[in-house]
């Protein structure tokens, strides 16, 4: 769905209130005076759901580095999970390639703003880029 701009209004002097698109409504099977659920991300961001527990699953992308990228070439594959909403991504590679792997991941992280590196072990290294939903 196209993000869709509302207004805030304010009702009664202590309730504000705002619009969901028809369409969204229809779409999640829900009808006038059913419940629904906001919750308050970790960024500021509010999520409405059908459903109190309804989370959406993190998506995980996992790259085998096998020696044969290049810099730019592992960047690019960083950057295109980034943009295709991959919210953890994986990096596997042989012991003597760490070092490059470690440092083309810096350089991701600084670059875009906001991933962080969040796990790293001999063979691997996991880049988390949003907030993980909390249960």
């Amino acid at each position: 769905m196209p993000l869709e701009g509302r207004k805030l209004q304010l009702a009664g002097g202590s309730t504000y209130l705002v619009s969901l698109p028809k369409r969204w409504v229809h779409s999640s099977g829900l009808k006038a005076g059913d419940t629904i659920f906001v919750e308050t991300e970790l960024d500021g961001s509010v999520s409405v759901r059908r459903q109190p527990h309804e989370k959406p699953a993190v998506l995980r992308k996992v790259f085998d580095e096998r020696g044969e990228d290049t810099r730019d070439h592992l960047l690019r594959k960083l950057i295109g999970a980034y943009i295709s909403g991959f919210g953890l991504i994986e990096i596997r590679f042989h012991p003597p390639r760490g070092p490059f792997v470690r440092r083309v991941a810096r350089e991701f992280c600084h670059l875009v703003i906001g991933p962080e590196v969040i796990e790293e072990t001999r063979t691997a290294l996991v880049i988390q880029t949003s907030p993980t939903p909390r249960s």
